[in-house]
């Protein structure tokens, strides 16, 4: 066996291995804990009960309210706001919920950043006055000033687009998965023959059929499922006008000869 296949985990040990270096991260700090232990956060305060945790009105809750989870995100009008932005266990619950995890969270970074106990206690403070404020419909005081990180963070996220998402999260770009790729461009070939053969069942069943769909071509474009269908009717069968073959699939999963048809 090679040793770089024994650096590759298999898919029946992905589970186990994602465990492992779960694990690994939250015994590295306190905080990192937290971030990764939702269940046992959950089941902690199950435990307690009422007596622990007042029960609230239900609404709606971010349900992993932790720091790491805050940060710019901007609104319809592209202005930029510090909010939760991790919503994939936004539950109906008890509202104390995110306010202890959230809370535990602060609590927790700061111990791992040595800070002393009254600037937690200050922070802490803090998040229960900005809660009462937004209950209460006031706003902060004027001419306070939002913290020089905060700034910094604020202008780097209105420079930043998809792309910088993209680069930074996605590292292999070429489609690697052999079954998809033979999919993919089995129904490119599909497409082909059918414009050769003018099938016109298998052209309109390539397309949306909406009102919305738009056939992109290299002379004219085709705006609504009904006009597309008509011009494959109206078209004579045969090729369209043939540009350099691509063997191969690109980064945007498309492939072979472009035809304008």
């Amino acid at each position: 066996m090679k040793s770089q296949d024994r650096l590759v985990p298999t898919f029946e040990s992905r589970a186990q291995t994602l465990a492992e270096r779960r694990n690994a991260k939250m015994a590295s700090s306190a905080h990192a804990y937290v971030r990764g232990s939702t269940v046992q956060f959950y089941k902690w305060l199950a435990d307690g009960g009422e007596r622990v945790v007042p029960k609230g009105p239900p609404v709606w809750i971010c349900g992993d309210c932790h720091v790491g989870n805050l940060g710019p995100l901007a609104d319809a009008k592209g202005k930029i706001h510090i909010q939760i932005r991790d919503l994939d266990q936004t539950v109906i619950g008890n509202p104390n919920h995110d306010l202890i995890r959230l809370a535990l969270s602060l609590f927790s970074a700061a111990r791992g950043s040595d800070l002393p106990g009254v600037t937690t206690a200050h922070m802490l403070e803090s998040m229960m006055d900005g809660y009462e404020r937004a209950l209460a419909g006031t706003r902060a005081p004027a001419g306070s000033e939002k913290p020089e990180c905060v700034k910094v963070v604020m202008r780097q996220a209105e420079k930043r687009t998809w792309k910088h998402l993209a680069r930074e999260r996605l590292r292999d770009l070429k489609p690697n998965i052999p079954e998809v790729v033979e999919e993919v461009r089995g129904l490119f070939e599909r497409y082909e023959q059918a414009l050769i053969d003018k099938n016109v069942d298998v052209l309109d069943a390539t397309f949306w059929q909406s009102p919305h769909t738009i056939r992109y071509a290299m002379h004219e474009n085709g705006y609504g499922f009904a006009e597309i269908h008509a011009h494959r009717v109206a078209r004579p069968p045969g090729p369209g006008i043939n540009q350099q073959r691509r063997t191969d699939l690109d980064d945007d999963a498309s492939c072979g000869r472009q035809r304008c048809g």
